[in-house]
């Protein structure tokens, strides 16, 4: 590959080529290391502890290493230059990782809520695989730990006040089996319910609230008020997961409330997978290594965000802040960031700088890993550009990019536009070869999602969206890539 960019370059243009990627280079140091000062405050305010041991280490021209206690990660941009003269398209990509050291993750104790919808549409075989998998919970669940239990139709019932489970356990057990269906769904005092549960838990333990469904909210109130009160409670470190049962439920409800709780999202057709769903919750709350969480990210002038891929993204232009919430041991979070950039004449742009603030669990002390800086260059021809290029990133990013656009495939299709559906289908198709033709090295990682979009299209013809095989197609397809665009 580089034999064959250097012919086709010249004598020359190689040697410039060269020149950008140095430029690249020489503009990303060590801004971090151990023993250098570091603010007082992180950026929420809060004061950081321990300041030393937090590092950014140059990874490559369009990589960095990030390192601090419990939490590792890299920052990186999908290449190191944009064409001059023109609006260009880039990505960058932040990916944390918790610690899974022996000893890093001590088994934290847990306030858990579970909001539990008790509609009549939950009747027969649901509510029976519901109740299993809440009593399993509770048998899984451990003296020390907190338990809450709120149900819902059209009115919320507090079943469990929050309490430690060695003391309420038999007890509970019973209020459970005598759980019976009836009634509408009305989410959102639900939802209250369980996180006014919770304000009582103790200090140190880690507070999770996990909502399940089979229906449509019949509150009134939109999803936007709705996800503005779960976003504060993950701000003040209350993570909100939803599953959606069945193929009835609203799931652009369902997705926004796990999005803005910082927590996680399924679907399951059935309820027989509910106790895996809810085993799998109290294992990451109960294994959490750090949480609050963020990233700032600092744009340079002609720079805006468009579009944020796996966390929430707060502003466009300036200062850009993704909160990620809490991350068990050995778990990862990905944010991809589609970048605008008003590219003009050749010359250095600026930096994209990313600075992570977040709390140790088992000590309770926050730390901040800052000055992350990475070199943004316009560049005069494309050549110039192809030699910037990162092929793991580029590959990966823009991958997360498709794999979003052909969820909207999806719910074109869903919405009855099959043609249209098909369309973008194959269009992503095209775009995913062309992303593998542009990183060669990087190609084989993205066959898989090649071939899911290829299925696609050929569901959008062979299944119609209003049967239950269609809905459940619909809604599967859509969580399996939002899971994977996140992680």
């Amino acid at each position: 590959m580089k034999r064959s960019l250097k012919k086709k370059l010249g004598k020359g243009g190689w040697a410039l080529a060269l020149s950008v990627v140095a430029i690249a280079v020489g503009s990303i140091v060590l801004m971090r290391a151990p023993g250098h000062a570091a603010p007082r405050t992180g950026f929420g305010g809060i004061p950081v502890t321990d300041p030393g041991d937090v590092s950014v280490v140059q990874d490559g021209p369009t990589s960095l290493a990030l390192s601090g206690p419990l939490l590792d990660g890299h920052f990186a941009i999908s290449q190191g230059a944009v064409l001059a003269n023109g609006t260009r398209r880039l990505l960058a990509e932040l990916r944390l990782t918790a610690a899974d050291a022996p000893g890093a993750a001590q088994r934290q104790p847990v306030a858990l809520a579970v909001v539990l919808d008790v509609s009549g549409s939950m009747h027969g075989d649901k509510i029976a695989q519901a109740k299993n998998a809440v009593r399993q919970l509770v048998e899984r669940m451990r003296d020390e730990d907190q338990v809450a239990l709120v149900t819902y139709d059209h009115e919320t019932y507090v079943i469990q006040p929050l309490a430690r489970v060695g003391s309420v356990r038999s007890e509970l057990m019973r209020r459970i089996s005598a759980i019976q269906p009836g009634g509408g769904t009305v989410i959102p005092q639900a939802l209250l319910a369980g996180s006014r549960a919770l304000e009582g838990a103790p200090g140190n333990l880690v507070r999770r609230m996990v909502l399940l469904s089979d229906g449509l909210d019949g509150s009134g109130q939109t999803v936007e008020m709705v996800t503005q009160e779960i976003r504060g409670r993950a701000h003040r470190g209350l993570a909100t997961s939803s599953l959606g049962i069945g193929t009835d439920y609203d799931e652009r409800f369902m997705t926004s409330v796990a999005d803005a709780g910082r927590g996680n999202y399924e679907f399951l057709a059935d309820g027989a997978q509910l106790q895996t769903f809810l085993r799998r919750e109290l294992d990451q709350a109960s294994s959490t290594v750090v949480d609050n969480v963020a990233v700032l990210v600092t744009l340079p002038d002609g720079v805006r965000v468009t579009k944020v891929h796996g966390a929430e993204g707060n502003g466009t232009t300036g200062q850009v802040r993704l909160p990620f919430g809490a991350i068990p041991a050995g778990d990862s979070r990905r944010a991809v960031i589609e970048l605008e950039i008003a590219a003009g004449a050749p010359g250095a742009l600026g930096q994209l700088v990313a600075t992570v603030d977040y709390r140790t669990v088992r000590d309770r002390e926050f730390h901040q890993i800052s000055d992350a800086a990475l070199a943004l260059n316009v560049v005069s021809d494309e050549a110039q550009v192809a030699a910037t290029r990162n092929e793991g990133v580029y590959a990966d990013t823009w991958a997360v990019v498709i794999d979003a656009e052909q969820r909207a495939a999806v719910d074109l299709w869903r919405s009855g536009d099959t043609a249209q559906a098909q369309q973008v289908a194959r269009r992503n198709v095209q775009r995913l070869r062309q992303v593998q033709a542009a990183a060669p090295s990087a190609a084989p990682r993205l066959e898989g999602i090649v071939a899911e979009a290829e299925a696609d299209e050929a569901q959008f013809e062979a299944l119609s969206p209003s049967s239950a095989a269609g809905r459940g197609f619909g809604l599967g397809s859509n969580a399996r890539r939002r899971t994977r665009i996140a992680y």
